[in-house]
This record gives C-alpha cells, structure tokens and sequence, in this order.
C-alpha cells in the first residue's frame, strides 16, 4: 500500500495542461463534505463552493498554461499555502476544469487511483445497479458512454515532494 503525503504534488494531465495536486488533510476534507447537508431527507450539495474549494485546496501548481500577453501562467498561493480566491476564479474558467475537481474530490474522499481504476469502479457500480433493477439497460449504455476522467492521466511516477518547513526549534 502506497501512502501520499500532504506535502506530495501528484501530476494530473489534462489535455496539454499539468495539475499539479497535493493529497487533501483531514480538515480539508471536513470543509468539504461540509458543503452537503440533510434537508427534509433529502441531500443537498452546494456545488459551486465545493468545486471552487476542492480547487483552492489541491492545485498547487498548473503547467502549459499562458496568459493573455503569452506569458507562462503561474498560481497565486496565499500564506496558507493554497490558491487565492482570485486564481480559484481564474482556474474555473478553464476547459477541463471540473475533470480536476471530480478528481481532487474523488481523492479526497477516497483513496488516491489512477482514472483508469475509477473507471473500474465507476462501470462495476453501474453493472450493480443494472442488476438490481434501479437502471434500465438503455441509462447503463448512456451512463457507460460518459466518464467524468475520460483524457486525464496521472504519472505517479513523477510525483514530487515538497519539504514543509518546521517550525519546531532544532533538536540541541
């Protein structure tokens, strides 16, 4: 078993473009499923802030991307080490964004998988509910045709680590 450090930038291709994302902690991922709730037995997920969260706090880094003027675009990170709200803007308006915040979530819920292990599941879970009658045939084949990761790639091979700064005094 394979552990991922909250200090590991995991490369996440997208077209041309590379996101580089960290693991999310546990305080992130109590902010996010903070943005679903209970309502008359129902769930309701605010989507847009969860997106816009999810991304906040796993991009960390995008490669390939240039700005009006053709200069290489570079992230805004805050003092707390994750995006500004400005740059969360920014990024949300690019194509292939919500892969990344499927992504990000998936794994921040989760475990860390390549898509194709998704894609796994995500057919299985399919095939389960085709088999118990909650899907007709006719919604698997649609549901099977769209696949949220469908173009992106990780290289787990090429993941980074980034050294956190300590800020307990030396040991004497």
């Amino acid at each position: 078993m394979i552990i991922y450090r909250l200090t590991d930038r995991i490369p996440v291709k997208v077209g041309e473009l590379t996101f580089w994302l960290s693991p999310l902690s546990t305080e992130q991922k109590g902010k996010l499923s903070s943005f679903s709730s209970i309502v008359s037995g129902e769930k309701i997920e605010d989507a847009l802030k969860a997106a816009a969260e999810t991304i906040r706090m796993s991009v960390k880094q995008v490669d390939g991307l240039k700005d009006a003027q053709g200069n290489a675009y570079e992230v805004e990170l805050g003092p707390d080490g994750l995006l500004t709200s400005e740059c969360v803007s920014e990024l949300t308006q690019l194509d292939g964004c919500d892969k990344i915040v499927r992504l990000a979530v998936r794994w921040g819920m989760n475990d860390i998988k390549n898509p194709e292990a998704m894609r796994a599941e995500h057919e299985a879970s399919l095939l389960k509910m085709r088999e118990s009658g909650k899907i007709t045939d006719q919604v698997y084949n649609e549901a099977m045709k769209i696949f949220p990761m469908d173009g992106v790639t990780v290289d787990f091979s090429k993941i980074q680590s980034v050294k956190k700064k300590s800020s307990a005094p030396p040991l004497v």
